[in-house]
């Protein structure tokens, strides 16, 4: 039987599957017509995040983060280059390549150092990356010693991240279990799954779990393995984590089948079979129908087994898991030995055998090219010293001759120059004196207009509140008394009068429902009370009881830098958009997310409709896009900037990026 490991890659992605499914044409489009700058460096780092988060599309993922790396280089972006390293080397891992992934990582880490060494968190997520690599390689020692001083660095800072912490945890618990220290893999599990809960961070749990279902499973306790891995894949679920998905069925088919409960066993190996053909996963594919073909031959039902092999043999042969290759010539052995034939059985042995063989001599031929590169190049670099150090002596006497010429010379011409550069000096003084004075007085004008603005749109959130709270005490009360007066004459109308009746009680109800809703989209007492998250789950509520387009909202935890004049206009934002869809989209579904990372607030939207029409994109001043208008100015407002991509076949795109102050 074929396992799959389930072990977290320290890999920065801030954009769901079905954003980049529905844009990815789009982004390449983008790329191709944009200029060499910073955006173009996302842009690389977007599409590569695409591939990455679909599984196994490591190649094109290769392409598009090199590409971003060169571009990083060639315009000096300091912060790029560490982006674009960081990704190679995770993406080197997920291919298989440790060694190349380390030498990437160890790249990135330089990189981080020279433009941020106060930035403690990504230097620990740097390390915990390498020590993933060593973990990968069975190098547990090195493994065990780099997620220490991931550890240790977070820890001298005082700079603790809890995501961090949770995914160094998980990864220590999956060193030791390797290690088989099985106490010390649980307790690292808890600790990351506590983590991960107070944080509700839903991808944590689902890989904590996970490595927690392994670690009981080698463990003998089969009933609390089979509970992890059911939490594992429900939390995978909730993030869409196909591979997670995968992973953890196939890991209930394999507790089953320490069980002997092969037909419970094959129940979970056949849905983990249709989800990786159905998502195209061919590692998950071929190791499932390994799993099936397991399970087949263990319930003596050798035919159905012998098919499944052939199936998984075809794939794993074409992908190059020689593992799971082996595993399949092993089970094709026995089930032609059930059969009585035992020509085929030897044949599937040697087979067998043969891949085996061919594993140890790929890791020899490996180590020997290692060797002979080492040694090629301690000669090469001997001969180079010896020929610099030739050089230096004749230069050595050269410089000693020049060095007299160049003395007289120096002390003539220095007097000159220290007589210009004196001249210059006291001129650019007095110059950056009057520059200092008039970008001190341009800096106190620019923080009242500031200060002003900031009062005005308080001011004008205040109204908003009193007005609501007026239409509540007055129009609120007259429309229920309205109500109660006329409920009181129902027996006095007559039948033929009852239908209009009733039409009046219910047209009362409905004008009571809009003025509330009105209310509450003046009020923010629930922004106030409660904060955005409270907010903006009320809001949408209340327009997914309309029933006129399913919405969906997702919002991170915010750090202290999201102020509440931050956070009210996200929210106001947010409220124009989505109102905007119910009035005019036409869409069937929308979404909207507020995610928070590396000091800069997200926001996207997006929905299935008919689009914007350009012209009103392009005219914000028309009088048709008033509610557009009043986005643009929010997010002016709070100097953020917006993306939109909108037309009618993929309906509308719309990306907010607002900046946050350093605290």
């Amino acid at each position: 039987m074929i396992k799959i490991s389930f072990l977290f890659f320290f890999a920065i992605c801030f954009y769901s599957n079905s954003f980049f499914a529905q844009n990815i044409d789009s982004l390449i489009q983008k790329l191709e017509s944009s200029k060499e700058d910073t955006n173009k460096v996302f842009l690389y780092k977007k599409i590569a995040n695409y591939y990455v988060l679909r599984g196994g599309a490591t190649e094109k993922a290769q392409k598009y983060l090199e590409a971003q790396l060169a571009l990083s280089q060639k315009i000096n972006f300091k912060k790029g280059e560490y982006y674009a390293l960081m990704s190679l080397g995770n993406n080197s891992n997920n291919s298989g390549s440790f060694e190349v992934g380390i030498e990437y990582l160890e790249k990135a880490l330089i990189a981080l150092k020279e433009s941020n060494p106060n930035d403690h968190i990504n230097i620990a997520v740097i390390y915990a990356s390498i020590a993933n690599s060593y973990s990968q390689m069975e190098n547990l020692i090195k493994g065990m010693e780099y997620y220490l001083k991931a550890l240790q660095i977070m820890d001298q800072a005082n700079a603790d991240n809890l995501s961090v912490r949770t995914k160094i945890y998980s990864n220590l618990a999956i060193v030791f279990e390797k290690d088989k220290q099985f106490e010390k893999a649980v307790e690292y599990s808890l600790k990351s799954i506590d983590i991960a809960k107070s944080k509700k961070d839903t991808l944590g749990m689902a890989g904590a779990y996970s490595n927690l279902a392994n670690t009981y499973c080698k463990m003998k306790k089969f009933n609390k393995s089979i509970d992890c891995h059911e939490k594992a894949l429900v939390y995978s679920k909730i993030t869409n984590r196909i591979t997670a998905i995968a992973s953890n069925l196939i890991g209930l088919g394999i507790v089953y089948q320490d069980l002997n409960k092969y037909n419970k066993a094959l129940e979970y190996h056949l849905r983990a079979y249709d989800f990786s053909k159905k998502n195209k996963m061919l590692q998950q594919q071929a190791t499932s129908l390994s799993n099936i073909g397991y399970d087949y031959t263990e319930l003596k039902e050798y035919d159905k087994a012998i098919t499944y092999l052939n199936q998984s043999l075809e794939l794993s042969k074409k992908m190059n898991l020689q593992d799971v290759t082996q595993s399949n010539y092993q089970c094709l052995s026995k089930c032609y030995e059930g059969q009585n034939d035992l020509s085929k059985s030897l044949e599937a042995l040697k087979n067998q055998y043969q891949v085996k063989d061919s594993m140890f001599n790929e890791k020899k031929a490996i180590i020997v090219s290692d060797l002979a590169t080492k040694y090629e190049t301690a000669i090469k670099q001997k001969k180079i010293s010896e020929l610099n150090a030739k050089i230096k002596a004749k230069q050595k006497d050269k410089t000693i001759l020049e060095g007299k010429i160049q003395k007289r010379n120096a002390i003539i011409s220095g007097t000159i120059i220290g007589f210009i550069l004196l001249v210059i000096t006291l001129i650019l003084f007095f110059n950056r004196r009057r520059l200092l004075q008039q970008n001190l007085h341009q800096k106190a004008i620019n923080e009242q207009r500031e200060l002003t603005t900031t009062e005005i749109v308080q001011a004008l959130e205040k109204e908003q509140s009193r007005i609501a709270k007026d239409l509540h005490d007055s129009i609120g009360t007259f429309l229920s008394t309205l109500k109660i007066n006329l409920q009181l004459y129902e027996e006095e109308v007559p039948k033929d009068k009852q239908e209009n009746y009733q039409k009046t009680l219910n047209l009362i109800d409905k004008i009571s429902f809009e003025l509330r809703n009105i209310m509450k989209n003046l009020s923010h007492d629930t922004l106030q009370d409660h904060g955005l998250g409270k907010a903006m789950e009320e809001f949408v509520s209340r327009l997914n009881d309309l029933h006129v387009t399913s919405l969906k909202c997702y919002i991170s935890d915010f750090s202290p830098a999201v102020t509440d004049h931050i956070q009210h206009n996200i929210y106001r934002i947010s409220q124009e958009l989505l109102t905007n869809c119910i009035k005019h989209a036409q869409a069937k579904e929308a979404s909207i997310q507020i995610i928070e990372e590396d000091n800069i607030i997200t926001l996207m939207y997006e929905d299935n409709g008919i689009g914007i029409l350009p012209g009103i994109i392009d005219n914000r001043n028309s009088s048709q896009s008033m509610g557009l208008k009043n986005i643009y100015n929010r997010v002016e407002f709070i100097k953020g900037n917006i993306q939109i991509d909108s037309n009618p076949k993929s309906g509308t795109t719309i990306i907010i990026e607002i900046p946050l102050k350093k605290k």
